[in-house]
């Protein structure tokens, strides 16, 4: 046992005076070469090493002792070497083990608010919010409003009428921040907030809704909302095209009327509906409509380009009530299309054979599963 302890205790103090030898090299680094990242910040700066240090024997003997205490007490990750004096050099009077968080906050960009305490130090000895102290600090606060003044959302506000403000906000779907922001920025009671916070939001309604006015004294906005029309698009013809809010509706209405035609073929000598005769034979009418769009062509040649553009030849089975389309039979049984179409073009076969000989591969896999 006591051998184990002692080469443990052994162990421990090879490590440290090998992180005591890399702190020793790291501050002679940052200090004497100019092409060490931090040397900016501590040589450039005028900041030297003393002349006993660059010796390790001597900042070995100087540190190791306070070294180990303070790697005892806050381990070592917590353990770093400090100037008391930022402006000072690396010397025995000048030099203390700190933790990372007392080095930053002995930072030379440190902001000292008060009784020679930084804004972290200020917040940790009141115990107070470290965001809302910062943000007040900024605006120009004194200290002694900061600590008077209680942070926005421990304060509770009541209306003239009894209610708390925040459940008057949660009833009427107001929004309680902002009128907590009134509060404390213009210096106003909680009612008269409320009032200015009502006053701006009606004016924003107002302005949103008849930003945009058309001849009839209707709002573009409704407008839109009755006809389903897109009133993003419209307002960004507006300010595209420099148009007036009936001219940019008239422009989205000329653009559109594609889409709502209503578009006939002939079949066999009789006028049909395109859509109908597009969701009879299982056609995609959009992509009807979109060669009828681009080419300015007729219903009749963008159905017929449609159907050259697709390749597939249509298949039909036979059933009681004439024939029936391939596809949505087997969308509607959960068959595979393709599998069925391949068996058909490369056995030559008919559609019915094909989907026999499909289902028959079906159950093979099956049994063997």
């Amino acid at each position: 046992m006591e051998l184990q302890n002692s080469t443990e205790s052994n162990q421990k103090l090879k490590t440290n005076l090998n992180i005591l030898h890399i702190k020793w090299r790291n501050m002679l680094l940052r200090c004497e070469n100019p092409k060490n990242s931090g040397y900016k910040n501590y040589g450039g700066r005028g900041i030297k090493v003393c002349d006993r240090w660059h010796d390790y024997k001597n900042f070995q003997e100087d540190l190791l002792e306070s070294f180990i205490k303070h790697i005892e007490i806050y381990g070592l990750k917590e353990t770093t070497l400090d100037r008391i004096d930022v402006n000072g050099n690396y010397e025995p009077n000048n030099v203390r083990w700190a933790t990372k968080k007392e080095q930053a906050n002995n930072r030379r960009n440190n902001r000292m608010v008060a009784e020679d305490l930084n804004c972290t130090q200020l917040v940790e000895k009141y115990e107070l919010n470290y965001g809302t102290t910062w943000n007040r600090l900024n605006k120009g606060w004194s200290i002694e409003k900061i600590l008077d003044t209680p942070a926005i959302k421990n304060v509770q506000y009541y209306l003239p009428c009894g209610v708390t403000l925040y459940k008057h906000c949660i009833v009427n779907g107001y929004c309680e921040e902002v009128i907590r922001q009134f509060i404390i920025n213009y210096s106003i009671e909680p009612h008269e907030a409320l009032a200015k916070y009502l006053e701006n939001k009606q004016s924003n309604r107002i302005a949103r809704t008849y930003k945009h006015l058309l001849p009839c004294n209707n709002t573009l906005y409704y407008h839109c909302m009755q006809n389903g029309y897109n009133y993003k698009l419209i307002v960004s013809y507006i300010s595209k095209y420099n148009l007036n809010p009936h001219e940019a509706l008239a422009k989205y209405l000329s653009g559109e009327k594609f889409k709502y035609a209503k578009y006939y073929i002939t079949n066999n000598n009789k006028s049909i509906s395109l859509r109908e005769y597009c969701e009879q034979n299982n056609c995609d009418y959009e992509g009807v409509l979109y060669y009828i769009i681009r080419y300015k062509m007729s219903p009749n040649d963008a159905l017929t380009k449609y159907m050259s553009k697709q390749g597939n030849t249509r298949y039909f089975l036979p059933c009681n009530n004439g024939t029936m389309p391939l596809k949505t039979h087997c969308i509607q049984n959960n068959y595979s299309y393709t599998v069925v179409t391949r068996f058909i073009k490369k056995y030559n076969l008919e559609p019915h054979e094909a989907l026999a000989r499909h289902l028959k591969s079906r159950q093979k896999k099956n049994s063997r599963v």
